[in-house]
């Protein structure tokens, strides 16, 4: 897309195993001013129905919420170039998986070569 000099990008894949897990996987490389909250979020919780966490994991920024009741969630991985204009993100929403689970499978994907390909688009 590309409207009024704002650029945004995405990629993605779906994969289902079975009838009860899914994963849908998304790079997308937009305007620094959308990923900056993203990014800027510092959020450690944890109750009855949902976790969240922030943290740096192999030098990337990453968020991750997950829904105990549905065992579902998102893991967030920045990628970088808040300080440009456009900035890009990588995203994992996972159905019927534990959150150990959904995080091992967000690290087999190469965060680092996803984030040297949307740099070279910026």
């Amino acid at each position: 897309m590309d409207m009024n000099g704002m650029k945004m990008v995405t990629a993605s894949r779906r994969y289902q195993k079975g009838e009860t897990q899914s994963l849908t996987a998304q790079v997308g490389l937009m305007p620094a001013a959308m990923a900056a909250p993203v990014q800027a979020m510092n959020l450690n919780m944890e109750t009855d129905e949902s976790i969240v966490k922030t943290a740096t994991v192999d030098g990337f920024t990453v968020h991750h919420n997950h829904e105990k009741a549905q065992n579902s969630g998102a893991v967030m991985v920045f990628l970088g170039g808040a300080n440009q204009a456009s900035s890009a993100l990588f995203t994992l929403e996972y159905d019927g998986i534990s959150a150990q689970d959904a995080m091992a499978l967000a690290k087999r994907f190469d965060w680092k070569k996803m984030q040297a390909a949307t740099a070279a688009l910026r």
